[in-house]
């Protein structure tokens, strides 16, 4: 999806905001696991290419809630499109069971590194 101009972080955010469209950026950070300022600007980039929009939260009027534009719905569509096309790709030849398997181990992995947040030999200061 290179010729979108969204990078691969960016669509990780779109498509958590198809998921879970009205949340807040703050939430938005941590489900991406990433710092709030790097959503704020990815976000800023995205509301100006016209996929994003802020809108007031109705019980907090600090805070935003973010929501996808039709001309996002449009590109995640035809993403998911080509995912799923890649997705077949890379399993081909692997069974049913083994592309489970697969997706199991994966997630463990994911996991894990989510959970790592320093080198295991970083001596204290």
């Amino acid at each position: 999806m290179r010729f979108t101009g969204v990078t691969a972080l960016q669509w990780r955010l779109l498509m958590w905001l198809r998921r879970c469209e009205g949340i807040t950026q703050a939430t938005l950070a941590d489900m991406l696991e990433v710092e709030p300022i790097t959503v704020s600007r990815m976000l800023d980039r995205l509301v100006d290419s016209g996929l994003v929009e802020k809108r007031l939260d109705p019980q907090d009027r600090r805070a935003r809630q973010l929501f996808l534009t039709a001309r996002a719905d449009g590109l995640l569509s035809k993403a998911q499109t080509s995912l799923l096309e890649q997705a077949r790709d890379a399993t081909d030849g692997l069974t049913p069971a083994e592309s489970e398997a697969l997706m199991v181990l994966l997630d463990r992995v994911r996991s894990n590194l989510s959970r790592k947040t320093a080198p295991t030999d970083a001596k204290p200061s």
